[in-house]
């Protein structure tokens, strides 16, 4: 029959949807693998992304102990773009739309977050970062009159690089997985170091840049034979303008040739009260009896000059021969008067030779210690002409700005070099710097002012023994000090450090030793006295945050030594470290504290000892 149906057209209507039911399982299973397929390429690209990202993080990790100061900037820079490559292509990698859909995924989701999150602010920061080092780079390439225009640049760059640090958004902390969790946590410690650094380094850009653009400061060579409070006496001054990089050095004149008038204000009344007894506000030489050279030496440095030149300036530097022979390392050996002078004979010149070079004691005025012989003023005259060739030397030859930092870092923290200024953004690039003499109350230390008319205190020592630990009642401290001076003097020196006037001044022996010893105790101080309550006290009283004491000493002779005992209770409050005060010694004083030996050649915190 023509209308009869086939077999198989009997069996679709006898069983119908057949067919469909095996379409539909047919594209089940398709959509089924491709799932299973997507799900492979994205955890592959997750994978591949976190991998990329944790040798990026790991490269990092490894250029973040890099000193950038010490450092070969060229060769940094092409670490930091070989380390930018793999955070750049896993950031690239999570933000492909393939990983999309896994964004609502409450689990997964999370953790491509928070991998997307790590991935793009590592991505900003290497990238600023590298643009920072060429900058630095170029820096130390420019000649001077460039200078300016290129910290100009680097200014810019490290403002970019800290608004990117400042609030950077790494994604959700809690519900992750392991290995993401410690990458979001490293991630986060790390960028909190980077961005203390860089805040710092555009501290110091923007002071320097503003330095090298338009400046004025008086500049005071100290010598550290005679030592005053964590610094030398200035025996010569100059100036230093500088406008667009280019350094004018007027020539040192030696105290001797300024007339200061009495009766000037002091700019801090701590001082005042404390040292009043010795006008230390008409006396270039007196500047350094306080150690806060921020509020005391450097501005009255400045009002002794106007008052001497009828001229204002900017600001305040002081130099003493160590940071001398650091400034010759970098700039190279200068010539004064047919003599050459370089890191290597700087120091032993100013110590000792030059004594034998210009003095003989014959021409010397024994009665009269305010007059100088010939000779005295020839060795000041050839002291100043060291310092201002020096100076001259970096004003005019081309140099490393950033070496010279590098040099000036370590004698800087142990008070060789200090610095003020009344322009804010130089006077915070000095505090960055260690060098304003800011005092911040945790300190404590000794100090050895000398007073005898002579240049012994690189040959005398100074080593205190240190007892600490909680005082008699709760949240108190106490400190045992017993200081131990020693005079080393060796009897081959000459007798213009030994001193001429040794028997007008009533010493028992030719390099006897006379001095005064500053103790310095934290700002929480409730007791500070001496064991012997017959020694007399010159000084006693605050000094800005700290309180400090000064008693006489007796004559040293050469070859002995005298021990000074002191007690400090303080109310310890919330500090947890004191701050060992660098006394900017050519010897450092050397401590035994608790057991622990270590001295004061620059500032060290002290942990409290429980």
């Amino acid at each position: 029959m023509a209308d009869s149906l086939s077999d198989e057209e009997l069996e679709e209507l006898v069983r119908p949807g057949r067919g469909r039911r095996w379409s539909r399982r047919r594209w089940i299973t398709w959509v089924a693998g491709a799932v299973v397929a997507y799900l492979g390429l994205a955890s592959f690209l997750l994978w591949s992304a976190s991998s990329d990202v944790l040798a990026g993080r790991d490269a990092l990790i490894s250029l973040a102990s890099v000193d950038p100061l010490s450092a070969d900037l060229d060769q940094l820079e092409l670490q930091l773009v070989e380390a930018g490559r793999p955070v750049a292509s896993g950031s690239s990698k999570l933000r492909s739309p393939l990983l999309w859909p896994l964004r609502p995924v409450p689990v997964v989701g999370r953790q491509v977050a928070v991998a997307r999150a790590i991935a793009t602010v590592a991505d900003d920061v290497v990238a600023q970062t590298t643009a920072v080092v060429g900058e630095a780079a170029e820096l130390q390439r420019a000649p001077e009159t460039e200078r300016v225009a290129v910290l100009r640049r680097l200014e810019t760059g490290l403002a970019t690089l800290n608004e990117t640090l400042a609030d950077p958004d790494l994604g959700p902390r809690n519900n992750l997985f392991g290995v993401l969790a410690t990458a979001r946590g490293d991630a986060e410690v790390q960028l909190g170091d980077l961005r203390d650094q860089a805040r710092d380094a555009e501290i110091v850009v923007t002071g320097l840049r503003s330095f090298l653009e338009r400046s004025s400061y008086l500049t005071m060579a100290a010598n550290i034979n005679e030592m005053q409070v964590g610094a030398g006496t200035p025996l010569s001054i100059g100036t230093m303008e500088l406008e667009n990089g280019d350094f004018t050095v007027e020539s040192f004149v030696t105290l001797e040739d300024v007339d200061v008038p009495s009766g000037l204000p002091s700019v801090d009344a701590d001082v005042a009260t404390l040292w009043g007894f010795l006008a230390p506000t008409n006396d270039f030489k007196k500047l350094m009896l306080s150690p806060r050279f921020d509020a005391f030496g450097g501005p009255q440095s400045l009002v002794l000059y106007e008052a001497v030149a009828d001229r204002s300036l900017g600001g305040s530097l002081v130099l003493d021969p160590v940071a001398l022979k650091a400034m010759l390392t970098v700039v190279g050996p200068v010539e004064v008067e047919g003599e050459t002078f370089d890191a290597d004979n700087v120091l032993r010149y100013i110590f000792v030779d030059q004594y034998d070079e210009f003095l003989t004691g014959d021409e010397v005025d024994l009665s009269n210690l305010s007059t100088l012989s010939e000779g005295q003023l020839a060795r000041r005259d050839r002291l100043a002409g060291i310092a201002a060739a020096t100076v001259d030397a970096l004003a005019n030859g081309e140099f490393d700005p950033l070496a010279l930092i590098e040099a000036f870092r370590p004698v800087a923290r142990g008070r060789h070099v200090l610095a003020y200024s009344s322009v804010p953004e130089e006077q915070a690039m000095w505090e960055a710097l260690g060098v304003a003499g800011v005092m911040d109350g945790n300190e404590v230390g000794v100090s050895l002012l000398n007073i005898g008319v002579n240049k012994l205190d690189p040959f005398v020592d100074v080593d205190v023994e240190v007892t600490e630990g909680p005082g008699a009642t709760s949240g108190t401290r106490s400190i045992e000090l017993a200081v131990t001076i020693s005079n080393d003097a060796p009897p081959t020196l000459p007798t213009g450090v030994t001193g001429y006037y040794w028997e007008t001044i009533g010493m028992p022996t030719p390099a006897s030793y006379l001095g005064r010893l500053m103790i310095l105790a934290p700002s929480g101080t409730t007791s500070l006295m001496l064991d012997d309550p017959d020694r007399p006290i010159e000084v006693f009283g605050k000094d800005g945050p700290l309180a400090v004491l000064v008693t006489r000493l007796e004559p040293i002779p050469e070859g002995t030594s005298v021990t000074i005992r002191a007690h400090i209770e303080l109310e310890a409050g919330a500090m947890t470290a004191y701050e060992l005060f660098p006394s900017g010694r050519y010897i450092p004083v050397d401590y035994t504290w608790n057991g622990a030996s270590f001295n004061d050649a620059v500032f060290a915190d002290i942990p409290l000892d429980d």
